[in-house]
């Protein structure tokens, strides 16, 4: 996840004049970060990004109530949802990960930085 964004902008931005409709991407990229590197005509086409599991709710490793939860790669998802122009910017598996990440997401909206890890 945390080169995709780099690697996938290097190549689009290598290809010179090569156009395209639509930039679909899964959230193992960063799509903030790939849009702040990649050409700016790219950068602005109409966006999707396919979610196939929640980062938000993702099981994590030992007992829960020992292990303090890392939130970055839910908060690179929750970033590249407020990226532009991102017009539907969740799909994702199923109906009910869909409302699982929207709920998750929503409390975490209002979160300061250091709260998120």
């Amino acid at each position: 996840m945390r080169h995709a964004a780099a690697s996938f902008a290097f190549e689009v931005n290598d290809l010179g004049n090569q156009s395209w409709d639509i930039v679909f991407a899964t959230d193992m990229c960063n799509f903030s970060e790939f849009q702040g590197l990649v050409r700016k005509d790219v950068a602005d086409l109409p966006s999707v990004i396919y979610f196939h599991e929640n980062q938000f709710s993702y099981p994590s490793r030992g007992d829960s109530e020992s292990v303090q939860r890392d939130l970055h790669f839910a908060m690179t998802n929750f970033i590249s949802v407020l990226s532009e122009p991102i017009r539907n910017p969740l799909h994702a598996v199923s109906r009910y990960l869909n409302g699982a990440w929207l709920g998750e997401g929503a409390k975490r909206r209002s979160m300061r930085p250091m709260e998120a890890t």
